[in-house]
C-alpha cells in the first residue's frame, strides 16, 4: 500500500494524506505473444500490457524489477519455443526434412491503452504515480518476432505459374463463349426469342357458339339451349358416422343424428326426388339413384342431367344438412389419390340444357343431345353440324392472369348455329301424341304409331310412336326405323295396277268370289266365311276380300305387280332427310311359289309408317307422290332460306287415282241409310262428319317366333286414308302393334284415324264438303245374304 499526500486546496486548506493500493497483477496473456514463441505479457491491474513482452516476465512499477514466471505456464512457453525452432529448421522428430514451406511467425499485435483521464486536481507537479508509469510502459511498441522463411523450389513456382495461366485461359474462353452467346441471343435469335416470349405470354380463349334452335312450322320452339346443371356423385365419399356417438355435426355446423353411409344415401335420394320428382325414365326414381350412389366400380358417376340451376342449388343446400365436412381420401395409395370432404359426395356441374318447352313433344323427330350438346338422334343428329355452328376464339397476351389491351393477335369470330324450322305443327303433334298414347293404353298394344302428311305439299305435319315404358332415346323413331307387314292397306297397289292397265273399273264385277283360293300351293282365305258371290271391284276393296284381290292380281301378273310395288316406293328409302329404313321387298328372282299369293294382300312385304302414308298421299294427289319432308327451311343470322323443293313422282294415272279414291270411300260407308248391310264397308268408324273419307283397313298376321309361321292370334292393325276425299288435304296412317282388344282394324284402328283426321281438318279450318257422296253397291244381287 502506498501513501500519497494530496496538495492543499485553493483556499489554503492543508493537504490530506490518502493511501493508494498497488496495481494488481494480471494473468491475461496476449494471443499474439503466444504465437510468437509462447511469451506472455503481464498487465497491471488496469488491464494494460507490461512494457516488456517477453514471456514469463513481469515489469514492475518505478523500480522496473523483473520476476521470472514459474509453474506450468513456463513449461508451455519452453515447449512452444522448441516447436518453433524445429519448424524453422524444417526437421521432424525422426530427422527427416520437411520441404513444405513454413509460415513465418508474426509479431505480437501492439495493443494501445485507452487514453487515461487527466490527473486529479491538486496533484503536485512532477509527481508520478505507479499507475501512470504502468500506462506509459504499456504504450511502448511490442517487439516483432518473425519465423524463418523457407524458399520454394523453382519447379513448384513454375507449376503455380502454369496453373494461374491455365485458369486465366479458361476464364477468357468462358468469357468469349458468353459474349458469343450474348451476340447470338441479342442479334441472330432476337426476333425468334421475342416471338417465343410472346407465345409464352399469349393465350387463346375459346368462344363457344350457340346451338341453333329448332322450331315448328309456326315458329314455336321445339328445342333451344339454356343454362343448366347436372348432378354427380362420388360413391366413395359417403362415410359411416362413429358408432359411439349419438349426434354429429353436419356441414352447417348443426348437430344431427349419427348415420351410416347407406342412410345418408337414402336421405340424399329423397332430397333429389323431392325437388325433381320421381321419374324412372329420367333416372330420378329411388332405386336408380341408390344404385348409382352405391357403385364401387367408379369414383364418379352422373346422377341426373338437365337440371335447372335453381333446382341444383336447392338440392345442394338441403344436402348440407345430411353430409358433414369430414376429410375423405379416395384412391388411397395410388397415383390418383385425392383428398376431399364428405360434402363433396354430391356436386353439380355446369352443363347447358337443350330444352323443349313442351317436355318430350316430338322428341323422336327433334331428337336428343348428349353431354357435350352433340346431337344423338333425330334432327339434332342429322343436322348436328348445321345446328352446332363453329366456335370462335380470341388470342392475345396476358399478364398477371389479365388480358393486355391492344394485344389481340388473332380473332376468330364465332359462327352461331343455324336455326331449323320443321314442317311439324306443334299443336297437332301434341294432340296426336295424346290420342295415340290413350289408344295404346286402352287396347294394351305393344306400340302405336300415327303420321300426318300434307297431300299437296308432301310435308310431315305430325309423326309419333308410343311404346309404354320407353323413351324416345330408347326407341328412336319407329315410324321411320321399324318396318312392319301392313296387311290389306297394301291392296291399293294391286288395284292401282289394274286400273292403270284398264283391267277393272270401280263397277267391274268380279264373279264367284269364294271365301278361299289356292295359290302357290297355299290356301288363302277371307276374314269371314261366305259362299261364292259376285262382287264389284269396289266391293272387293271395301270389304277387303283377300280372294277377290288375288283374282284381280292374277289378271295384273307378277311382273306388272312388282313394278307397281316399286313405283309406290316399297323397298326404298323415302329421302325424308332423317335416318330411316327401306323396309323389305323381296327381289323378283327371290320370289317363292307363295310370294305372289302373299304380296298383293300385304303379307311377305314390310314397310315403314312413312312409306305407308306416302302411298295414300300419292293416291290423294292425283297419282303423284311427293317426297316427304320434315325440314321446311333454315335461319342464319336472321335470314330465312327455304328447304330444297321435294321431288315428285307419278306412280299412277290421274284418272286411275280419281277412280281409286272413289272406290276407297266405300270402305267407310255404313249402309245405314236404308239398313242395307250389303253396302257396309269395313271401317264406318273412320268416317268424319262433314268430310268424305277415302281409306283402307289392314289386319296383318305377325310371325310367331316360336313356330316361325304366321300367328292366328297376334296381328298388326292399320288404317290409312285421305280427307276430304273430293279435295284431299291430309293423308293419315295409324298402326297398332298386337293390341289385346278383340276386333278387326276397322273396329280398333279406324277410330284412332277418325280422331286424328277430324282434329287436323278442323284445326286447319278446312271447310266441310257441301255434297254427300252416295254409297256404292258392294255386291251384285243378293248373293251376299
Amino acid at each position: 500500500m502506498t501513501t500519497v499526500r494530496e496538495p492543499s486546496g485553493r483556499s489554503g486548506e492543508p493537504g490530506r494524506t490518502r493511501r493508494v493500493p498497488p496495481p494488481a497483477r494480471s494473468a491475461r496473456t496476449s494471443g499474439d505473444a503466444r504465437a510468437a514463441g509462447g511469451r506472455t505479457t503481464s498487465v497491471r491491474g488496469n488491464g494494460l500490457p507490461a512494457a516488456d513482452g517477453r514471456g514469463g516476465r513481469t515489469t514492475g512499477d518505478s523500480s522496473r524489477s523483473r520476476t521470472r514466471g514459474t509453474g506450468r505456464g513456463e513449461t508451455r512457453d519452453r515447449s512452444a519455443r522448441a516447436s518453433d525452432s524445429a519448424a524453422a529448421r524444417g526437421t521432424t522428430r525422426n530427422g527427416r526434412t520437411d520441404r513444405r514451406p513454413v509460415a513465418p511467425s508474426r509479431p505480437a499485435r501492439e495493443r494501445r491503452a485507452p487514453d487515461r483521464p487527466a490527473p486529479a486536481r491538486g496533484r503536485t507537479p512532477g509527481t508520478e504515480s505507479t499507475t501512470d508509469r504502468t500506462v506509459r510502459a504499456a504504450r511502448r511498441p511490442v517487439r516483432s518476432h518473425r519465423g524463418h522463411r523457407t524458399r520454394r523450389d523453382r519447379a513448384v513456382r513454375y507449376n503455380v505459374t502454369l496453373r494461374h495461366r491455365g485458369a486465366l485461359v479458361i476464364l477468357l474462353v468462358l468469357l468469349l463463349a458468353a459474349a458469343v452467346k450474348l451476340v447470338i441471343i441479342q442479334g441472330v435469335q432476337a426476333d425468334e426469342l421475342t416471338a417465343q416470349s410472346r407465345v409464352n405470354m399469349t393465350k387463346t380463349a375459346p368462344i363457344p357458339a350457340t346451338r341453333g334452335a329448332i322450331t315448328d312450322r309456326n315458329g314455336s320452339q321445339l328445342a333451344f339451349t339454356i343454362e343448366g346443371r347436372q348432378l354427380a356423385a362420388r360413391p366413395g365419399a359417403f362415410l359411416d358416422d362413429p358408432t359411439n356417438v349419438r349426434t354429429v355435426e353436419n356441414y352447417d355446423g348443426d348437430d344431427v343424428p349419427a348415420r351410416t353411409a347407406a342412410q345418408k344415401r337414402e336421405l340424399v335420394a329423397d332430397i333429389i326426388i323431392g325437388v325433381l320428382g320421381e321419374d324412372r325414365a329420367r333416372g330420378t326414381d329411388r332405386a336408380t339413384l341408390l344404385a348409382q350412389m352405391s357403385r364401387t366400380d367408379t369414383p364418379y358417376v352422373y346422377l341426373v342431367k338437365q337440371v335447372l340451376p335453381a333446382q341444383a342449388d336447392n338440392i345442394l343446400e338441403q344436402v348440407k344438412a345430411v353430409l358433414g365436412y369430414e376429410e375423405v381420401v379416395l384412391n388411397k395409395g395410388t397415383a390418383k389419390e385425392t383428398v376431399m370432404h364428405e360434402i363433396d359426395a354430391i356436386s353439380a356441374e355446369s352443363k347447358d340444357i337443350r330444352q323443349n318447352p313442351d317436355g318430350t313433344l316430338a322428341e323422336a323427330v327433334v331428337g336428343v343431345t348428349g353431354n357435350m350438346n352433340e346431337g344423338l338422334s333425330g334432327v339434332e343428329s342429322k343436322y348436328n353440324a348445321l345446328l352446332a355452328g363453329t366456335n370462335g376464339s380470341i388470342t392475345q397476351q396476358y399478364t398477371g392472369g389479365r388480358p393486355v389491351p391492344d394485344t389481340v393477335t388473332k380473332d376468330v369470330p364465332v359462327v352461331n348455329g343455324t336455326g331449323i324450322t320443321l314442317t311439324l305443327d306443334s299443336d297437332l303433334q301434341y294432340s296426336v301424341e295424346q290420342m295415340v298414347a290413350d289408344k295404346v293404353n286402352a287396347t294394351g298394344a305393344k306400340r302405336g304409331c300415327a303420321i300426318v302428311k300434307g297431300v299437296k305439299d308432301g310435308q310431315i305435319y305430325s309423326m309419333y310412336c308410343y311404346e309404354p315404358g320407353k323413351t324416345a332415346l330408347e326407341t328412336g323413331n319407329p315410324a321411320l326405323l321399324e318396318p312392319f307387314e301392313p296387311g290389306s292397306v297394301n291392296k291399293v297397289v294391286t288395284f292401282a295396277a289394274a286400273l292403270d292397265a284398264g283391267l277393272i273399273t270401280p263397277d267391274t264385277v268380279i264373279k264367284q268370289v269364294d271365301d278361299s283360293i289356292e295359290m302357290g300351293g297355299r290356301s288363302i282365305r277371307d276374314a269371314w266365311s261366305h259362299d261364292p258371290v259376285d262382287m264389284t271391284a269396289t266391293g272387293v276393296l271395301a270389304k277387303s276380300s283377300n280372294v277377290g284381290t288375288l283374282m284381280i292380281a292374277q289378271k295384273v301378273g307378277e311382273d306388272a305387280f312388282e313394278s307397281y310395288l316399286k313405283k309406290f316406293g316399297l323397298g326404298q328409302k323415302t329421302g325424308i332427310g332423317l335416318a330411316e329404313s327401306a323396309g323389305q321387298l323381296p327381289e323378283r328372282d327371290q320370289w317363292s311359289a307363295t310370294s305372289f299369293a302373299n304380296l298383293p294382300i300385304g303379307q311377305g312385304v314390310s314397310m315403314t309408317m312413312v312409306q305407308l302414308v306416302d302411298m295414300y298421299q300419292a293416291i290423294g294427289n292425283k297419282g303423284v307422290m311427293i317426297q316427304p319432308s320434315i325440314v321446311a327451311g333454315t335461319t342464319t343470322d336472321g335470314v330465312w332460306t327455304a328447304a330444297k323443293a321435294p321431288t315428285k313422282t307419278r306412280v299412277m294415272k290421274e284418272t286411275s287415282a280419281t277412280a281409286l279414291l272413289e272406290m276407297l270411300q266405300a270402305t267407310t260407308q255404313s249402309g245405314r241409310n236404308d239398313g242395307d248391310i250389303g253396302r257396309h264397308g269395313t271401317a264406318p268408324d273412320a268416317a268424319v262428319t262433314g268430310y268424305p273419307v277415302a281409306g283402307k283397313t289392314g289386319t296383318a298376321q305377325q310371325i310367331d317366333p316360336a313356330t316361325g309361321t304366321y300367328s292366328d292370334t297376334v296381328h298388326t292393325l292399320t288404317f290409312a286414308g285421305v280427307a276430304p276425299a273430293n279435295d284431299p288435304v291430309y293423308a293419315v296412317a295409324v298402326m297398332l302393334d298386337a293390341p289385346n282388344e278383340e276386333g278387326e282394324a276397322g273396329e280398333v284402328a279406324a277410330p284412332l284415324f277418325h280422331d286424328i283426321m277430324a282434329y287436323a281438318l278442323r284445326a286447319a279450318d278446312v271447310p266441310p264438303t257441301a255434297t254427300v257422296t252416295p254409297e256404292k253397291d258392294l255386291y251384285v244381287g243378293d248373293g251376299w245374304q
